[in-house]
């Protein structure tokens, strides 16, 4: 009789892990610029838009990221980079999903500082 006991408690914990880990989604995705090239280093942020909470990394040497266990619901990805404009993107992660959001970031133009006006002494 235990021993019935015990595998049904060993069947309980490989089901009931498994229902939890199915019970979340996952984002992965890159990071380029407008020619291809990764950008690693990337800060990459995903917010829950109903709860507010966020989740923050960056991308690897490779341009790669990746939110391994998310809950389900609307999120709003943001992937920032000094010298490129930030990417923004809103998604919607379903239960048991791995979704993919590849971001192109775009180098943001430089503009000069315009010249001051001369100022007048007297």
């Amino acid at each position: 009789m235990r021993r019935g006991h015990f595998i049904s408690l060993v069947l309980g914990i490989l089901f009931g892990s498994t229902t939890a880990f199915a019970q979340n989604a996952a984002l992965v995705g890159n990071v380029r610029d407008a020619q291809q090239a990764v950008i690693p280093g990337a800060a990459v942020t995903l917010t829950n838009s109903d709860t507010g909470v966020s989740l923050t990394g960056n991308s690897n040497e490779t341009g790669a990221f990746e939110f391994a266990t998310v809950r389900p619901g609307n999120y709003t990805l943001k992937v920032e980079q000094p010298g490129f404009r930030g990417f923004t993107q809103s998604l919607v992660l379903a239960v048991g999903q791995r979704a993919r959001v590849d971001a192109v970031l775009r180098w943001e133009r430089f503009q000069p500082p315009s010249p001051s006006k001369p100022r007048h002494r007297r």
